[in-house]
């Protein structure tokens, strides 16, 4: 598996909040790689490059934290910090794993095809979800999963469990729904009638008439 890359450095933890904030300002992001038995790594790495970085792999994703020095760590992505006014991203947290180590996490999904009641508007495709839920060791685990929904027909409903897995890998999630395709959604537009505007015209030469009459009594 080709992992994204990000280059990361090894962040001092002990600066003012105000060089933080001024270390945000400047495009570094704080991030923090746990690691099992011993501390957390506190790295601070480029926001730009790591914003396409988890736009390829999504929350629960996999990189390849590389440090100035060489040394390299496989992270797996387990939460992403916005602030809730300006909904820029401030925080990023991993978990550091292995090659060789189990882990359950999301895949992207690839829908590719077109199925044939969607192109003959007698159908609509609704996709429920955008990623899979695998398990599989780090090394097994594939950059996407490619789905052709081609063959759908109207009333059909994919599961996870349907989906061809790679070598390796298995849903954790069987009964989850991926996609379907149903009927089209009718939404009809009720047209006024001549009979109801015959009445609505009534009602307003009415309710005209009485202002009239008001009026002259008033006089």
């Amino acid at each position: 598996m080709n992992y994204q890359t990000v280059k990361v450095k090894v962040r001092d933890d002990s600066v003012s909040p105000g060089e933080r904030k001024r270390n945000r300002e400047a495009g570094e992001l704080p991030i923090v790689l746990s690691r099992a038995g011993t501390s957390a790594v506190p790295f601070s790495v480029d926001t730009a490059a790591f914003q396409k970085a988890v736009h390829r792999t999504g929350k629960g994703g996999i990189m390849q934290l590389v440090e100035d020095g060489g040394a390299k760590h496989l992270g797996l992505l387990k939460e992403l910090q916005w602030n809730p006014v300006t909904r820029k991203l401030n925080h990023a947290s991993f978990q550091e794993v292995k090659r060789n180590q189990m882990v359950a996490t999301g895949v992207t999904l690839v829908y590719v095809g077109e199925p044939q009641p969607v192109t003959d508007r007698t159908g609509q495709f609704i996709k429920n979800q955008e990623s899979i839920e695998v398990r599989a060791k780090v090394s097994s685990l594939p950059e996407h999963i490619v789905i052709d929904i081609s063959s759908m027909h109207v009333g059909d409903v994919l599961t996870a469990g349907a989906v061809p897995m790679p070598d390796g890998c298995e849903a954790v999630h069987p009964d989850a729904v991926l996609c379907s395709v149903t009927t089209p959604t009718v939404v009809h537009l009720e047209t006024p009638s001549a009979e109801t505007d015959a009445v609505g015209e009534a009602a307003e030469g009415e309710g005209q008439a009485e202002t009239e009459t008001t009026s002259e009594t008033g006089n």
